[in-house]
């Protein structure tokens, strides 16, 4: 049990309630979600159990039938099936008794255990009376005789009697085992063996109650095992369920970024697409071999470009995802940003350092900056401009710049002026498509 409780407390952390409350879940709804998922299989369980007890009390009350014994046994398993018969229409039919299927089940097996004294009395008293009409003409009127046979033969009889109603005991254990643990559950396990040696006081002669009261100890003991055993059950049910609501909350989360990162591409790929398009028709409608040459390598950087997107896919994924780590490498900025210029009617200026920094990400921004430069500036001449300077951040960390990549272009006429105050709202995901303002020439 310590060591169950231990392991408990290693792996689950402090999201569940105390011992008392069945280590429930504290967030309400994550703990309806899962009484809901368990509901029908417990309901399922108690209806087996239901079912196999009438199956076995039919037996019982066949063959007394067949055995012609007295009425009374027959009365002995009149209260197992009330008991039983309830239980299963509660379960069955009753919608607020299937929320609380642990509880009705509870319920019924300490009505069980405590039909089991009523029970072993009336088959101890016809037992007694059977053997001695039996045995007791043999003896004739030898009183002390008759009392030793009495004696033998109770003790006998309510030994077999009480053990088998103990042994039968299990089954409501199992149940309670597989339903799970909870406050109901705690207390019915505690009643039964309470019962049991109940029932081994009160109907076990005083000769014999010595060892029978230490064996339905021992019993009730043991017995006892099936707290541990069913919260071990039902902490690894948790775990399952929290693992299980984990993956399905990680996958749809991998879905739903693997949905943006696609939009990423195919947005960065519409573009460069187009691109190669365009140039590749101009290669075609132009007489000049030169012109064609330039329309041809312009449309392979553009083409080459769409490969690094593809090829940047994966950051893509984690940068929608919100998992994205820095990959800081020694980058030449010329280099960088000639990658970028290649195959563009822009004027580039850059500084020849070798900085560290991200590339696929500094290189995610500018390539959608000068698309938009190009997309939203003039649509005549838009004159587009790729500037990359570095700046030292002061005597203090010499080996330290700040690197500044800008694009300008020609503003579209037909397009509304960009404020900071614009920028602001942009930033802060309040701006909508009309907030900039007046269009200026």
């Amino acid at each position: 049990f310590h060591l169950t409780m231990v392991h408990f407390k290693r792996h689950l952390g402090p999201e569940y309630m105390s011992f008392w409350d069945g280590y429930q879940f504290k967030d309400s709804a994550e703990e309806r979600l899962f009484l809901d998922r368990r509901r029908p299989r417990n309901i399922q369980a108690t209806q087996l159990w239901g079912i196999i007890t009438l199956v076995q009390l039919a037996s019982v009350a066949f063959y007394v039938g067949y055995r012609q014994r007295p009425l009374s046994l027959h009365l002995a398993s009149l209260p197992y099936m009330v008991t039983c018969l309830s239980c299963l229409i509660l379960v069955t039919f009753v919608p607020w008794t299937k929320k609380h299927v642990a509880v009705v089940a509870s319920i019924a097996v300490i009505f069980m255990s405590g039909c089991a004294i009523f029970s072993a009395r009336l088959h101890i008293t016809e037992g007694v009376e059977r053997y001695m009409e039996e045995l007791a003409p043999a003896l004739g009127n030898n009183t002390a005789a008759l009392q030793k046979l009495e004696q033998f033969v109770l003790h006998s009889v309510s030994k077999d009697i009480v053990s088998s109603h103990m042994d039968g005991s299990w089954f409501y254990i199992i149940l309670l085992i597989y339903i799970g643990f909870s406050r109901s559950m705690l207390l019915a396990t505690i009643l039964i063996p309470i019962i049991m040696i109940a029932m081994a006081l009160l109907l076990t002669p005083t000769s014999s109650m010595g060892s029978m009261l230490i064996r339905t100890v021992t019993w009730g003991a043991v017995a006892l095992l099936a707290i541990p055993l069913s919260i071990n059950l039902s902490l690894t049910r948790r775990a399952e369920f929290v693992m299980e609501r984990r993956f399905k909350a990680d996958l749809e989360e991998a879905v739903d970024a693997g949905r943006k990162a696609d939009s990423i591409l195919n947005h960065t790929l519409k573009n460069t697409m187009s691109e190669a398009a365009g140039e590749i028709e101009l290669c075609l409608e132009s007489p000049d071999v030169e012109e064609k040459a330039g329309h041809l390598q312009r449309s392979l950087f553009s083409l080459q470009r769409g490969m690094r997107s593809c090829h940047a896919r994966q950051a893509y994924l984690h940068l929608s995802a919100g998992r994205y780590t820095l990959l800081l490498r020694p980058v030449q900025l010329s280099v960088f940003t000639r990658g970028y210029a290649a195959g563009r009617n822009l004027r580039c200026t850059t500084e020849d350092f070798t900085v560290l920094m991200d590339a696929t990400l500094c290189g995610l921004i500018v390539d959608n900056a000068i698309n938009n430069a190009f997309k939203h500036g003039h649509p005549d001449n838009p004159d587009v401009t790729f500037t990359t300077s570095t700046t030292r951040l002061g005597p203090g960390q010499p080996n330290r710049m700040l690197v500044t990549f800008c694009v300008e272009n020609v503003a579209s006429p037909i397009r509304p002026t960009i404020t900071p105050d614009y920028v602001a709202a942009v930033l802060s995901g309040t701006a909508t498509s009309t907030s900039a303002g007046a269009a200026v020439p």
